[in-house]
C-alpha cells in the first residue's frame, strides 16, 4: 500500500473513527493475510453426508486442529454451517477409516465428489478407474451410501447402485444379479438345461 506499519499504527492511534472502520472491517482474530477457507464448503458438505468433523478433515486431508481453529473462532460463519450440517445429515460415519477398500484411493473420490464433481469427473480427478468405483459400489453397499450421500450433499445427485435378487428360474445359486452380471448365469444355466435336455431325447 505504499506505507509502513509505524506509519499505519500511528493512523490508527491518532484517528478514532478510522480505527473504529478498520476493525470493522477485520475479522477477529486473525492478523496478516486472510485464512485459506477454500476448504470450509467442502468440509460442510462431506457432514452434511453424514460424516463425523474429524472423518470429513481426514477425508480432505485437513489437519484436525486447524477445523476445530476455523470453527471455534467462527471464521467465515464456519461454526454456524458445521452445527446445521451436523443437524442435517446427523453422524453416520465416525473414526478415522470406517470403510473396507483403499482409503486413500476412496477419499480422493469422496474428496472430488465433495467439490462438486460428478462421479466419472471425480474418478478421473483421483486418478481411480471408473469401473474400480463402480466395484466398490456394487460389492460394498457402505461405500455405495457414502459416495450417493456426498454426491447429493454437494448438489450433483447419485442414484444408489441397483442391487436385484435373481429371479431363481434357472439358477438357484442366486447369484447372478448380486455379482451385477445379471443375465449371464442364468442364460447359461439355462443353455445348459436345453443341451441336456436334447441329449437326453436323442
Amino acid at each position: 500500500m505504499g506505507t509502513t506499519s509505524p506509519t499505519l499504527y500511528s493512523h490508527l492511534r491518532a484517528d478514532p473513527d478510522f480505527r473504529r472502520s478498520a476493525e470493522a472491517a477485520r475479522v477477529s482474530p486473525w492478523r496478516g493475510p486472510a485464512p485459506d477457507a477454500s476448504w470450509h464448503d467442502p468440509l460442510v458438505t462431506l457432514i452434511e453426508a453424514g460424516m463425523s468433523i474429524t472423518l470429513a478433515a481426514e477425508v480432505l486431508n485437513l489437519q484436525r486442529s486447524k477445523a476445530g481453529y476455523h470453527r471455534s473462532h467462527d471464521y467465515d460463519g464456519l461454526h454456524d454451517r458445521v452445527n446445521n450440517a451436523l443437524q442435517t445429515g446427523g453422524v453416520q460415519w465416525t473414526g478415522r477409516r470406517p470403510w473396507r477398500v483403499d482409503h486413500e484411493r476412496l477419499f480422493g473420490v469422496l474428496r472430488h465428489l465433495a467439490l462438486g464433481w460428478d462421479l466419472k469427473g471425480a474418478a478421473r480427478l483421483a486418478g481411480v478407474p471408473l469401473a474400480t468405483v463402480k466395484g466398490w459400489r456394487r460389492r460394498l453397499p457402505d461405500v455405495d451410501a457414502v459416495i450417493v450421500a456426498v454426491a447429493q450433499a454437494a448438489g450433483t445427485p447419485l442414484n444408489p447402485y441397483t442391487r436385484l435378487t435373481c429371479p431363481g428360474q434357472y439358477c438357484a445359486t442366486r447369484t447372478g444379479y448380486d455379482y451385477g452380471c445379471r443375465r449371464t448365469p442364468c442364460r447359461q444355466i439355462a443353455s445348459n438345461e436345453v443341451i441336456s435336455w436334447r441329449n437326453r431325447d436323442a
